[in-house]
């Protein structure tokens, strides 16, 4: 809406009289809710309005707004250029400048835009203002900061060099990247290091160069060098655009990384140990488990490879699926606590005696609970019996309260105890246990699990460890 018809709707309402009340309330309601400062200025630099954030900066109150004047907070070294854009604001219209103030906070650096604005007659400087004296002060820091580093170019412990961008030449390199290499400064200075063999793969340097094009800020990357010997070892690059007066250059800070990678190639297989000594402990549970029910041997590895088959048709990632599969080997542990004449009964379980098997979820969740891992091992056991409409065990949760491992535990449990052989029945086979799912699907399974294994079984054939 325009100003003119909003005035002439308060016109036909019979509140002419309050259009100066209601002008001013817009204005100051405007004004208010710009960001940073909002000032202006009449031709002989008196206040005229203000913001707020203006009034803190200048530290002023209503009662001295009337004597404070245009330059009266700018900083000497400043107050030329202020008035140099203040002319140009009144001769040309408009102006963007930077200036420092003396708040009562201490010196600020403000980015101010001024425009000339005529009421009447009347010329007037209007404009507004951020704050930018972190953005100077980090500027600073980092101006700082890279005088540091030069005089540590050349001193330093760590190959420094600094290169044209454009042909790869070495400008300038220190003498701990002589010492490296095994260059003389006459063999590098003013040579390409691709010429020198410094690369293992020349085309590194193009992605380097590529990245710091899109990129004009620190680099990171590791690659394979050279030295003069004709020696490769691993090295972390870290780089930066720099200007020399309109030239393009890299500087450049290279570490040899030999010992760290040893160091890493020892924590992997290290880690990998651990995990073989894991997944073997988790059989060795498993198989315990076995012992005291040997009617159902094998149930639980099975479960497991059933689980992990679906995991990875839903598109998981490969070390996500081994640990639902190790999941699956020790998600009946909680049987031990059962009595062993019960999981051997070779009839059917009275309702006490069910009640009793339920609780092997939970006292599942009390052995593994503590056990460290990336999936919650104790969290996904105790609830690989619970239902999507909250009519499973031992809690009763529902949808999305469920781990996700667990719904898809749930339903590779079911298919495999239905087709398997039980000391109180004979195997019922996968077509019943693929109806059971199919009838659930939605209400006590997760739909989308079952129709997962549905499309393994049906259209790709998936072959049951049974």
């Amino acid at each position: 809406m325009n100003n003119s018809h909003f005035f002439s709707e308060i016109m036909e309402c019979g509140l002419d009289s309050e259009r100066p009340l209601v002008e001013q309330a817009i204005s100051d309601a405007i004004i208010g809710s710009l960001p940073g400062v909002f000032y202006m200025f009449d031709q002989q630099g008196r206040l005229f309005r203000w913001n707020d954030e203006f009034a803190r900066l200048v530290g002023i109150t209503p009662d001295t707004a009337s004597s404070y004047r245009m330059f009266d907070r700018v900083l000497d070294e400043d107050r030329e250029k202020v008035r140099s854009n203040v002319a140009s604001v009144f001769a040309q219209g408009q102006a963007d400048f930077e200036a420092r103030f003396s708040a009562p906070d201490g010196i600020r650096n403000f980015h101010l835009i001024a425009r000339r604005l005529q009421i009447g007659s009347q010329p007037y400087i209007a404009g507004v203002g951020h704050d930018v004296t972190k953005h100077r002060q980090m500027e600073l820091r980092l101006r700082k900061s890279e005088e540091r580093f030069r005089t540590a170019f050349m001193t330093g412990a760590v190959a420094f060099v600094l290169v044209e961008e454009a042909t790869g030449k070495f400008v300038e390199v220190n003498d701990y990247f002589l010492e490296l290499y095994g260059f003389t400064r006459d063999e590098v200075i003013g040579h390409p290091s691709i010429g020198l063999g410094m690369w293992a793969k020349p085309e590194e340097r193009a992605r380097l160069l590529s990245d710091l094009m899109l990129h004009n800020h620190v680099q990171n990357f590791e690659f394979l060098s050279r030295r003069k010997n004709g020696e490769y070892f691993p090295v972390l690059y870290s780089v930066r655009r720099v200007d020399d007066e309109g030239v393009p250059l890299v500087l450049g800070a290279i570490q040899e990384i030999t010992a760290i990678k040893e160091a890493e190639k020892k924590n992997f297989e290290y880690a990998k140990q651990l995990e073989q000594t894991v997944e073997s402990t988790l059989h060795a549970i498993s198989a315990m488990v076995e012992i005291r029910d040997p009617y159902t041997a094998g149930h639980e590895r099975r479960v497991g490879q059933i689980a992990s088959d679906i995991a990875r048709q839903m598109g998981w990632s490969e070390e996500r699926c081994r640990q639902l599969r190790l999941v699956g080997l020790v998600h009946d542990i909680g049987k031990i606590a059962v009595p062993a004449e019960i999981l051997a009964k070779p009839t059917a379980l009275s309702d006490i005696e069910f009640e009793l098997v339920k609780t092997h979820a939970e006292k599942g969740y009390e052995i593994l609970k503590d056990v460290k891992s990336e999936m919650p091992i104790g969290g996904i056991v105790r609830q690989h019996h619970e239902h999507m409409d909250g009519s499973g065990y031992p809690r009763g949760l529902k949808g999305e309260e469920i781990l996700m491992e667990a719904r898809i535990l749930g339903v590779a449990d079911v298919l495999e105890s239905m087709s398997s052989h039980r000391p109180y029945r004979p195997a019922l086979g996968k077509g019943a246990a693929i109806a059971e799912l199919e009838r659930g699907k939605g209400s006590k399974y997760d739909k989308k699990i079952v129709d997962t294994l549905l499309t393994m079984v049906k259209e790709n054939s998936y072959k049951l460890m049974l």
